[in-house]
């Protein structure tokens, strides 16, 4: 076989058309960016493993790209941006609070993605580091509708939640922390059927095994978040649907909340977030073109202590989301 003639599996080539929508699409998401006060930085390719190896919930170990310097250490293409961005601010910009910054760049997966069977994609995204008040998720949301609306995006959702509101419902619950990765899991693949029966298998009562039991239910507008600060909940609870109301009030206040919804069975891993996470959809695509939330724990583990917040688009979904008829016009390149 003449391997010279192909590629491994899990990447591309990226032909003229393609190229320059693609470079065109990440100016002008980056352009936003910057408009919004955010400052570029371009992290390595490469990195240490032990960057990413004790951050479990980003990706695992299997999934990183792995090979060895000359030293014999272990080194990795960078599987995630949001952890090389937090090294940066304890290392290099350890001074500077806020630290407001955005990117563009590639990472790299061991295995190939479901979606678009790729190992390396393209990611842009802001970050701040330093501010722990809801108006920093509100201003990242924000900037996040406006960069997808720039780049010619129409029709799109950001869905919302807040992570302690799952996690006060646990801790009021007395689960181990295995039976609760167990019923995290079924939430958030809304497994419903599953759900029940593993709550009713797990001895919950009363109004903490409706309140669980519903997770997978919860999807609405701010009549939603109305209807559950009704309800007779922890105080973890209650601080997450706090949290929650006064993003949703700055998010008001910016005349965005036409695009935003509440999901309150997404619960991603809960060892990253902190707090508010949410993800951006567009119709007929399975997979979140956008992802992001409240990370306060992870500055920390590069000595420096700091609260952190962030979000990224996924480059490659979004040019497919915007090419499901056609490279459109404003992307295509004049002969």
């Amino acid at each position: 076989m003449k391997w010279k003639l192909y590629i491994p599996d899990g990447v591309q080539d990226i032909l003229a058309e393609d190229s320059f929508m693609k470079r065109k699409l990440e100016y002008t998401m980056m352009t936003t960016f910057r408009h919004r006060h955010f400052h570029e930085i371009a992290t390595p390719s490469i990195e240490f493993f032990d960057s990413f190896s004790g951050q479990k919930d980003i990706i695992s170990q299997e999934n990183m790209v792995k090979f060895f310097d000359e030293e014999g250490r272990i080194l990795v293409l960078k599987p995630d941006l949001t952890v090389p961005v937090a090294r940066v601010a304890a290392t290099k910009y350890k001074e500077i609070r806020p630290f407001n910054v955005c990117y563009c760049q590639n990472i790299f997966r061991n295995k190939k993605d479901r979606y678009l069977d790729l190992k390396e994609f393209t990611q842009a995204g802001c970050e701040i580091i330093g501010i722990g008040d809801p108006s920093a998720d509100g201003e990242l949301i924000v900037t996040a509708i406006e960069s997808l609306k720039n780049a010619g995006l129409t029709d799109f959702t950001i869905e919302l939640n807040q992570i302690d509101y799952f996690k006060g419902l646990m801790a009021d619950s007395g689960l181990d922390d295995s039976a609760v990765e167990i019923v995290r899991q079924l939430v958030d693949k809304k497994d419903f059927l599953g759900l029940e029966k593993e709550v009713e298998s797990l001895g919950l009562q009363g109004d903490l095994k409706t309140a669980v039991v519903e997770l997978p239910y919860l999807y609405g507008g701010v009549e939603l978040l109305e209807r559950l600060q009704k309800l007779d909940l922890g105080e973890c609870s209650r601080n997450a649907l706090r949290n929650l109301g006064d993003v949703l009030t700055y998010l008001e206040k910016a005349n965005c909340l036409s695009w935003i919804a509440i999901d309150m069975g997404m619960v991603p891993t809960l060892h990253y977030y902190t707090g508010l996470v949410y993800q951006g959809f567009v119709p007929g695509m399975g997979m979140p073109i956008l992802s992001g939330g409240r990370y306060d724990d992870l500055v920390a583990k590069f000595g420096e202590p700091s609260p952190a917040t962030g979000f990224s688009v996924n480059v490659n979904y979004l040019m497919e989301a915007l090419k499901r008829d056609g490279i459109p016009a404003m992307y295509r390149e004049e002969e």
